[in-house]
Formats: structure tokens, sequence, C-alpha cells
């Protein structure tokens, strides 16, 4: 799903600059997917997303925020695209 993203960014005009920084947070994301429930992410839901958000402000990394927001609404498109 990783890499049908990042075409999906390409094919909808993203710059490379955006693509590779949503790739960040993404992946970030799904590493600590792996850590916290032992298996690879294959459905994306919310409570998982808002556990993660919550994750991150107990990390200081509360800056970083809206540039994860942002990678996650275009994810949430993307992957509502490919269930659709």
């Amino acid at each position: 799903m990783f890499e049908e993203f990042r075409a999906w960014l390409t094919e909808y005009g993203k710059s490379e600059n955006t693509i590779q920084s949503y790739m960040f947070n993404i992946g970030q994301y799904m590493k600590w997917h792996q850590e916290t429930f032992g298996v690879e992410m294959t459905n994306l839901l919310h409570g998982n997303v808002l556990d993660y958000r919550s994750y991150l402000q107990n990390m200081n990394k509360q800056m970083r925020l809206p540039c994860y927001v942002a990678a996650f609404c275009c994810f949430f498109a993307f992957y509502m695209f490919i269930m659709c």
C-alpha cells in the first residue's frame, strides 16, 4: 500500500518535496503501528490514528502535528480511493 500511495501522489501532481514529507510521515505511523500492535497495518482505523496523535503529543512532537495531519488527510483520501 505504501508504494501505491507514492504513485497516487505523483499521479495527482504533488511535488517531490510533498511526496517525501507525506511518505516520511505515513512511514512513521506504519512503524509505530508495527511496534505498538506487533502487526503491519492492513486497515486504517480512526482510533489508531487518534492514539498515534496522542503518542506524538506525549513525545513533544506537537510542532510536527500539522505535517502529520496534512499527510493523513491525503492518505485517507487515497485509502478511500483504493477501497471503493
